[in-house]
């Protein structure tokens, strides 16, 4: 039987494979994006994240990326109830990025109970150290079309205006 991880934070259960977040009685349902970004903050917390780690992991350093951070992480709060200026789950660290306030615990659960149930019992779960870790290495070839085009064309202008 297959191992689905999942983790706590404050009194939610965040669910990467389904895309929901539960809070009591109550569910949200997370963009891929959204939930990404959750995970990435995750597995940092409860150190900071800066913008560039998340654009990097999450949207793998395609252009224009660092625009959406910002409404990413305002549509988080906005969904789990979250307030910027006194923060209760997404702090913003100035100069820095972003980071998970609440203690975040990793547990595994059995396949077959993906579903939310009401009998779901954190106790009964096994703790897992930061399942999510991204063993990507990065290079110029790694960088995505789109940022490794632009890398090529800026040598080329520079080669072009150098030997005139």
């Amino acid at each position: 039987m297959t191992k689905i991880t999942r983790f706590t934070m404050a009194d939610m259960l965040v669910c990467p494979d389904s895309n929901l977040v539960k809070q009591g009685q109550n569910q949200v349902r997370l963009t891929p994006q959204e939930m990404a970004v959750l995970v990435v903050l995750a597995n940092a917390a409860p150190l900071p994240v800066t913008r560039l780690t998340l654009v990097n992991q999450v949207w793998n350093d395609r252009i224009g990326a660092e625009q959406l951070v910002s409404r990413i992480i305002a549509d988080l709060r906005k969904k789990l109830k979250d307030n910027a200026r006194q923060p209760l789950y997404i702090n913003t660290v100035i100069k820095k990025g972003y980071q998970l306030l609440p203690k975040v615990q990793f547990i595994e659960t059995p396949q077959h109970s993906a579903d939310f149930s009401p009998g779901f019992s954190l106790e009964k779960s096994a703790e897992q150290t930061r399942p999510y870790q991204s063993t990507k290495r990065h290079s110029l070839f790694s960088l995505g079309s789109g940022n490794l085009v632009y890398a090529i064309l800026s040598m080329l202008i520079a080669v072009t205006m150098i030997t005139g």
